[in-house]
């Protein structure tokens, strides 16, 4: 109970001292109804605040997701053309420029190292945590959707063929690009699509990106299904064996094998 309220219960006054200067018992309603009222409205805009905090956050990490997702499909192709001599496009989606393997572990690493300031750390976290992360995904995509997108099992320093130790440091490497360029270039990216509400074709192709993920892993799923003898059971499961056969998606996903 307030000292304000306090006071207020001692109806028997008629005035009261407060800060040497004496109030009638209505004065110190008025006083106590303006001080409630003022709390009101702060706690109102610090909700409006909070509000609003997640939803810089929430553009912040999904430029985050969109960038890493171009610039993994970039790398991909490019690495594949320095090893082999043929251009080949390395995407991860049915149709568009993205990787969201990238996007996803771009996401994750940033949301991990937010805190981190010395760039050794940065380096080792990273390392570790991408890796991890590589490693986890090949193993939910070989048991959960029965497909293989990689195999370093002839890799030197590798674990499991899902990842290897040349490639953990890779991704430290990835992780100080990712903390010291891309993350500070989100953030004011972030800042401005949410002070001054635009954005709109950031917003429409983050949009796209997360559409055409979500159709991607559906058409993977009954991929799946249709290599273990399942009948679609409903007119898009007919329509996903019509229009993206497996002949289809081997010239899409030339490096993804069934786990069959």
């Amino acid at each position: 109970m307030s000292y304000i309220s306090k006071i207020i219960e001692k109806k028997r006054q008629h005035k009261i001292c407060v800060n040497d200067n004496v109030l009638t018992i209505e004065q110190a309603y008025l006083y106590k109804n303006k001080i409630d009222e003022l709390e009101e409205n702060l706690m109102k805009s610090i909700n409006k605040n909070k509000t609003n905090d997640v939803r810089f956050y929430i553009y912040k990490y999904l430029i985050i997701m969109l960038i890493g997702s171009l610039l993994g499909s970039f790398w991909e192709s490019f690495y594949h053309l320095i090893c082999t001599g043929v251009l080949e496009t390395r995407h991860g989606v049915i149709y568009g420029p993205f990787k969201p393997l990238y996007g996803y572990g771009a996401m994750l690493l940033a949301f991990s190292l937010r805190n981190i300031k010395k760039w050794y750390n940065i380096f080792t976290y990273g390392a570790i945590l991408g890796g991890g992360f590589e490693y986890l995904i090949s193993l939910f995509q070989e048991e959960v959707l029965g497909t293989q997108s990689w195999d370093y099992s002839s890799y030197p320093t590798n674990i499991d063929g899902r990842t290897t130790v040349i490639y953990c440091i890779a991704w430290g490497i990835l992780s100080l690009l990712l903390m010291l360029v891309i993350y500070p270039f989100s953030h004011r990216w972030a800042t401005k699509i949410y002070r001054k509400g635009s954005g709109i074709f950031t917003k429409i192709v983050i949009l796209s990106m997360l559409v055409l993920t979500f159709f991607t892993y559906t058409v993977m799923i009954r991929q799946t299904f249709r290599s273990l003898g399942y009948k679609p059971l409903t007119v898009i499961g007919k329509f996903y064996d019509l229009v993206y056969p497996d002949e289809k998606l081997a010239k899409i996903f030339p490096n993804m094998n069934l786990d069959f």
